[in-house]
């Protein structure tokens, strides 16, 4: 059946329904008949009058315990062109004749019947006669959770049934209820003060507007009531989340593995020349006596490999650093905020120069050069 959207409707649903988007997707896969089932006061009727507007060859009546198999058998051969000979009542002769008459009806036709539940059992027994003898010819009935089971029981054969719940209306779709219903246009904490007491179910929702309740000020207890509920939760979730924050805190204290082969110097001292060029003796602590003269007076150099803002990027040349002669410092300095990797410091630069030859070709290609230290690389 091709589905046709009304220019009216698409301005007065004022946005998406679901339900209305739910059911028009099921009756998209062509079933025989559709139910649609949801408790009193779901939005059935309200649902009903959409899909009257969303299909051009939609029809719509509404069932009650008077609807006989006369009127319904009318109803239907009325809007496919067909006449019926007979008047009687009487329900095999009725629905024998629609049976036998539907070879005839060539147009595609979708029969809405609201409140299915309520009809006679030998209506909707002749409803489910015809439901499948004409493949352009579908029904959707809508009614209680229990239409379904009922009117499958009554149904000859198997036939391509599908089968919908009602779904609540969301903040969206009550809004848009309400402005086509009432043109009545609520702020936020009005539609979650009629959501909480309404749940969403249109027929609470019309009880709402006519009693003016919508006009009272905000009841803060019911969202006090809301919280209460969830404060369990979010205790157990905080709970959860401290324990998980403590054991992430406890490995990184206890198992992770320190550093090694870096030296991270924290206190300056003089310069003491040792045999393997440790630098561990070799700071000049500028504190002491003059600083300004201090760095003419003890010059020193370094082999500079390279600066980095983690010490953590060092660690992909940690194999290299273990092959060579001698022992690499590391500094950070305080303005820059970078740790500095070197070699020395030595007293003459023929000396840094003469351990620069001595890397290994893995950290030579890392371009290390030999430059002075002074105050600044050391505070």
């Amino acid at each position: 059946m091709e589905q046709v959207v009304n220019q009216h409707t698409m301005l007065s649903q004022g946005g998406s329904y679901k339900n209305l988007d739910l059911a028009c997707k099921e009756i998209g896969l062509q079933p025989a008949c559709l139910f649609i089932s949801g408790s009193p006061g779901s939005g059935k009727t309200y649902l009903s009058r959409k899909l009257l507007y969303q299909y051009e060859s939609a029809h719509l009546i509404s069932g009650n315990a008077g609807t006989s198999v006369y009127n319904i058998t009318k109803f239907i051969s009325t809007h496919l062109g067909l006449s019926l000979c007979s008047h009687s009542e009487e329900h095999i002769n009725r629905g024998t004749q629609l049976i036998n008459s539907l070879s005839n009806a060539s147009s595609e036709c979708l029969f809405i019947i609201d409140d299915a539940h309520l009809m006679p059992g030998s209506t909707l027994s002749v409803i489910m006669q015809l439901v499948g003898v004409q493949a352009n010819i579908r029904f959707v009935l809508l009614g209680d959770k229990g239409l379904f089971d009922k009117a499958t029981a009554l149904s000859a054969g198997d036939h391509n049934f599908a089968n919908m719940e009602m779904a609540p209306l969301n903040t969206k779709e009550v809004r848009a209820f309400l402005l086509e219903t009432y043109k009545i246009k609520l702020n936020n904490r009005k539609i979650k003060q009629l959501l909480l007491e309404t749940r969403g179910n249109p027929k609470a929702i019309s009880a709402y507007i006519k009693k003016k309740q919508h006009l009272k000020k905000i009841n803060f207890k019911l969202y006090v009531n809301q919280l209460k509920k969830y404060t369990k939760d979010i205790f157990l979730m905080t709970l959860g989340a401290l324990f998980l924050a403590l054991i992430y805190f406890s490995m990184q204290y206890f198992i992770q593995k320190p550093e090694t082969g870096l030296n991270i110097i924290v206190n300056k001292q003089s310069p003491i020349q040792n045999d393997d060029f440790s630098p561990a003796v070799c700071y000049p602590d500028l504190a002491l006596g003059d600083t300004k003269a201090q760095p003419s007076t003890t010059p020193l150099y370094v082999v500079q490999l390279l600066s980095v803002k983690k010490p953590s990027s060092i660690r992909n040349i940690s194999k290299a650093m273990m092959s060579a002669p001698f022992k690499p410092v590391m500094i950070k300095n305080k303005s820059s905020g970078l740790y500095t990797l070197f070699y020395g410091p030595f007293f003459t630069k023929e000396d840094a120069k003469e351990a620069l030859v001595k890397l290994p070709d893995s950290l030579k290609s890392l371009n290390p050069w030999v430059r002075p230290i002074d105050q600044k690389d050391l505070a």
